[in-house]
This record gives structure tokens, C-alpha cells and sequence, in this order.
């Protein structure tokens, strides 16, 4: 999920000049369906009164091969987030709506 791009955090509206150096804004990262799933995590989120990160985290929950997720905690309340999205089961049709969208795509950062 894209969280680390931005794409959960901010709008268009808001996004920064400083958007465009972050390490991970290559065009990838920036492609428009990538918005269309966050589009999809904050409907999801709204629909369950929850916040975007926590539908994010919670569908990372319904990986098999992710044991770990690196949470980028820079706050207490990012924590707190992230121990609220373990009380989240997403249904089929909500897993389904989210993946939908979803567009295979290199490794980024790395050479």
C-alpha cells in the first residue's frame, strides 16, 4: 500500500514541492491507478470509521508471506494506529475493492 508515497496522507491539493525529491516519487510510484487505490483505502476507511492507514495496515494483515511489516512510526500516534488496525478483519468484497485497481510494478530504490 502506497502510505510511504503519500498517496494515504495527502491530496494533490497538498502535496509539496518536496513531494517530487523523495526517494520513492519515481513515475511508478506516481502512476494515477496508484491514486485510485488509495481512492479505494480511504473509502473503505470511511465506510468503517477508521483511518486510511489503519485499512492499509490491516490489508498488509491479510498477506500470507508478510510476517513483519515495517511500520514508519514517527509518533506515538502512528503506533497507536498501527495496533488499531490489528482489531481489523477486511471481508472479501473489501480485500477485492482494494486489490482491484492494483497494477503490478518493478522494485523501486533499489539499482
Amino acid at each position: 500500500m502506497p502510505a510511504a508515497t503519500n498517496h494515504l496522507r495527502r491530496t494533490p491539493a497538498t502535496a509539496s514541492d518536496s513531494d517530487a525529491s523523495e526517494p520513492f516519487s519515481e513515475p511508478t510510484v506516481s502512476a494515477p491507478w496508484l491514486a485510485v487505490v488509495a481512492e479505494k483505502v480511504k473509502a473503505v476507511a470511511a465506510k468503517r470509521g477508521v483511518k486510511p492507514v489503519q485499512v492499509a495496515l490491516a490489508w498488509v494483515a491479510t498477506r500470507p508471506s508478510v510476517t513483519a511489516p515495517i511500520i514508519g512510526a514517527t509518533k506515538p500516534g502512528h503506533l497507536a494506529d498501527a495496533l488499531a488496525a490489528l482489531s481489523i478483519t477486511l471481508d472479501a468484497d473489501e480485500v477485492k475493492a482494494l486489490e482491484a485497481p492494483y497494477r503490478p510494478h518493478a522494485v523501486l530504490g533499489h539499482s
